[in-house]
């Protein structure tokens, strides 16, 4: 990437257009009665402001001039484009109209991943063949609206056009994770370091060649393999945790030399690329390699190996760093295996041996096999395979964003109602019970004029022309029956108590979180009892250990703070240090405490958490049921 504020990419996807032409639209045809032909711009326009949210932060005055004005980001931006075109990247015949929609947005999205970016925002250029039904193309925005909300990005503009096939050019941009913080590059590695691979790599090229072959019918035989293909899922929050721990050790660049991309292309093409010149030795274990692509290469008689290596359109992570910084890489990224090491000598080697493989390539020219795998049963790898029995690491996309989600900073009186409805649903959920667990968001202040509407007790008698403060709720308070009673507002030096209540005795660590995370806009604080019976039978290392392809994804997500005393200095701070690298940190013998941009991020985790934790006690309850 070239070394300016403004990072420009354009990654090709690695679906194939000269293979097996299963083009139909089975699957999109609009029903006889209601199909209502998309006959002008209009119409499209009217599906779209009915789907996406025009104004954001960013964005203030919305969609509808022939430019989106953007207010300033601090520390720069950064830019990529992708297309994604019918029966090039996707075919109609397996992809739903949700997951082409959805997918055409996320493999843009997982360009910003690879740069440690936090997404913004997105502009869609959109070419609609004639066949295409208002009620499919719905469909299709539905799909990618859905993946917007998840992001939290907003859509900012774009253009429309008539075409023989659907088509997408997205571009996605976004801001550091600081503004202080640097993007993530290619190019930075020196023969020596370590390359390492976050995700999965093999999995969505076999999807792609089951659905080519058998349709729809191969999601039951090759699920983790199709989904994969069908829902690729880009690892912002892992490219984020890179980019904070580069940014925690700066100026010392050269002790790090982190860079990361993403895996579009497979291995054997993407390593090359991003290396810059350089070569790697490849000494990876094979139990790294997905059992469906294990499974995949036994079925016609390949070595998996190759599987793993062509790979492409996983949209995993791949990087490099020094060799002494790998244990502070592993730390602040659990989910990161090792590949091998960068040499000095250009190309791929395994275990010093050249490796000859091509990888996929859009202009090659190369007629690609699409082998005949078995639908009937994938035969998974196990113990007596000699493959691994590994999980993919897909799981199910957040649920839509809860109404009373907080994005940006609101005034006290939005914000202060806000607190009160997730506090009532996080009760009624059985993750706060009586006086326990706190929960605060970033306020801004600004001249009186967003608390005139809040009773005396929460005005502030002084404040600064335009303050941000934190909200959170009082000391002792019923989480299930707060009112405007119930919250303090607290300066973010701690040292100025601004109105209100006594604050929660947990407010230092609020606040060392908020100092540590500045991109973080609430902070959820609970005492989960299936997490905390867990936390009382396990070791930190064997929770939430579950053969299930979600609880790799979320467990990554979970750091562990040693015991400290509640509400103290060292509680605050240990706490933090953990939040930097991971969204939910677990206080040993306290609870849980959860930090996002918006509280629908922060409770929908603590939910996905603590329904493992059930699930894991469910089977140390009964294991004569297992296995």
């Amino acid at each position: 990437m070239p070394d300016k504020d403004l990072l420009l990419t354009t990654a090709p996807m690695a679906g194939r257009d000269d293979v097996n032409d299963g083009s139909t639209i089975s699957l999109w045809a609009d029903e006889p009665s209601g199909g209502n032909s998309v006959v002008s711009e209009a119409d499209c326009l009217e599906l779209v402001d009915s789907l996406f949210p025009s104004r954001s932060y960013y964005v203030p005055h919305g969609r509808g001039d022939d430019c989106a004005e953007l207010t300033e980001v601090p520390g720069g931006v950064v830019l990529s484009t992708d297309m994604f075109w019918e029966d090039v990247h996707f075919r109609t015949g397996y992809f739903t109209p949700e997951e082409a929609g959805a997918k055409a947005l996320a493999v843009a999205v997982s360009d910003l991943a690879a740069a440690g970016a936090v997404p913004l925002g997105f502009s869609l250029s959109l070419m609609i063949p004639s066949w295409l039904g208002r009620k499919i193309l719905g469909k299709v925005l539905a799909g990618m609206a859905e993946k917007a909300r998840e992001y939290g990005i907003f859509l900012t503009g774009g253009d429309l056009s008539r075409g023989e096939k659907l088509g997408f050019s997205i571009s996605a941009w976004g801001r550091r994770v600081r503004p202080d913080a640097p993007f993530i590059r290619r190019g930075t590695a020196k023969p020596g370091d370590y390359l390492f691979l976050v995700g999965e790599a093999g999995l969505a090229r076999v999807g792609l060649w089951a659905l080519e072959n058998s349709g729809r019918a191969a999601l039951g035989a090759w699920p983790e393999a199709c989904a994969a293909h069908l829902s690729p899922r880009p690892l912002l929050a892992v490219g984020q945790a890179v980019a904070r721990l580069a940014h925690e050790h700066e100026p010392d660049v050269e002790d790090h030399r982190l860079s990361l991309m993403d895996l579009s292309d497979g291995l054997m093409r993407d390593v090359p690329r991003l290396l810059g010149g350089l070569g790697a030795d490849l000494t990876f274990d094979r139990q790294i390699i997905p059992a469906e692509v294990a499974a995949a290469a036994r079925a016609v008689e390949r070595d998996p190996e190759e599987f793993f290596l062509l790979g492409g359109e996983d949209y995993a992570l791949i990087g490099t760093c020094a060799e002494a910084f790998w244990p502070h890489l592993s730390e602040a990224v659990p989910g990161a295996r090792l590949l091998g090491q960068v040499d000095s000598r250009p190309g791929l080697f395994r275990h010093g041996r050249p490796v000859t493989l091509q990888g996929f390539d859009h202009f090659s020219g190369q007629e690609e096999v699409i082998p005949a795998l078995p639908t009937a049963t994938a035969q998974p790898a196990g113990p007596d395979s000699g493959e691994p029995a590994l999980s993919s690491g897909t799981y199910v996309p957040n649920p839509p964003e809860r109404p009373d989600s907080v994005k940006t900073n609101r005034p006290v009186s939005e914000a202060a109602g806000s607190i009160i409805a997730i506090c009532r649903e996080a009760w009624a959920s059985g993750l706060m019970a009586g006086f326990n667990g706190n929960v605060s968001c970033r306020v801004t202040l600004d001249n009186g004029s967003d608390y005139r509407p809040l009773p005396p007790f929460l005005r502030p008698e002084r404040t600064a022309p335009r303050q941000e403060a934190c909200l959170i709720t009082r000391s002792g308070a019923a989480k299930a029956r707060l009112t405007e009673q119930d919250f303090a507002l607290i300066d973010f030096s701690g040292d100025t108590h601004l109105a209100g209540a006594p604050a929660s005795t947990e407010s230092a660590v609020h606040l060392a979180i908020y100092a540590a995370c500045p991109e973080s806009r609430v902070i959820i604080h609970t005492h989960p009892p299936c997490l905390l019976a867990l936390s009382m039978l396990l070791a930190p290392e064997e929770r939430l250990v579950l053969s299930l392809p979600e609880a790799e994804v979320y467990r990554a997500r979970l750091g562990h703070a040693p015991f400290q005393a509640p509400g103290s200095a060292e509680l605050a701070a240990v706490t933090a240090k953990k939040a930097k690298y991971y969204p939910a940190v677990w206080m040993e013998r306290h609870g849980l405490v959860v930090h996002a941009q918006d509280f629908n991020t922060a409770l929908s985790l603590t939910e996905e958490l603590e329904q493992l934790a059930k699930v894991h006690l469910s089977l140390l309850q009964a294991p004569a049921a297992v296995g």
